[in-house]
């Protein structure tokens, strides 16, 4: 991503031969903190395929994909309230992880397939009141991860508002996890990262006295 005079977002894609391309979905505001944003530690393929999300002109979050041949399609899930929501990543297969926030300004995962069709995803203590649920990333930039294999991982917010890491299989099933030594008081807890194919997990936690610190979870 790059930042622009006005202070708008764009989207860039840096090839091996060096070569930079800059990328706008249709739809961004053109105000200032507007634009296009990347996905952080997913946001690319090994096809070349691009997830992120952008903010248009009314401050409201949409996903995009930009496909190989530079074509962008822009989404949401069929649930999403007025603030909208964005991607978490995309694995080779082309399955989309990403995150909306409800009417009630709650937050939840999906899934989308290639096909296009919208998997719910939602962990069992997210919790449902404002800022609160799956991948809630109202106070801090919104990140999780997807593997080959179709699992994520990501976090979720309960209704004491602590954060709580999670492993989802290709299968739905959740494994909630917390790092030994994660705060358990507002705003703090353990916060998921990115995955890879094996199944280990990177990502921080925040401690009784708000210091942040990193951690890899193996199986």
């Amino acid at each position: 991503m790059y930042l622009d005079a006005n202070n708008v977002w764009h989207g860039c894609l840096r090839t091996p031969d060096g070569t930079i391309t800059g990328y706008d979905p249709p739809g961004i505001g053109s105000g200032a903190g507007q634009g296009t944003y990347a996905a952080i530690f997913s946001g690319i393929n090994r096809e070349g395929a691009i997830v992120g999300e952008y903010l248009d002109g009314n401050s409201m979050w949409h996903g995009y994909l930009l496909a190989p041949d530079s074509t962008i399609s822009e989404f949401n899930d069929p649930n999403v309230g007025p603030n909208g929501g964005g991607t978490l990543g995309i694995n080779s297969s082309g399955t989309i992880w990403g995150w909306y926030i409800d009417v009630n300004s709650a937050f939840h995962g999906y899934l989308l397939s290639p096909d296009g069709t919208f998997t719910e995803v939602d962990a069992p203590v997210a919790g449902t009141d404002i800022y609160q649920g799956t991948t809630a990333c109202w106070f801090t930039v919104c990140f999780g991860g997807i593997n080959a294999g179709g699992a994520v991982t990501g976090f979720s917010v309960d209704a004491n508002y602590v954060y709580h890491g999670f492993r989802r299989t290709p299968r739905g099933r959740f494994i909630m996890f917390d790092i030994p030594g994660a705060g358990t008081g507002t705003w703090q807890g353990t916060m998921p990262a990115a995955i890879n194919n094996a199944n280990a997990i990177t990502g921080y936690y925040i401690d009784r006295n708000n210091a942040y610190h990193g951690f890899l979870a193996t199986w």
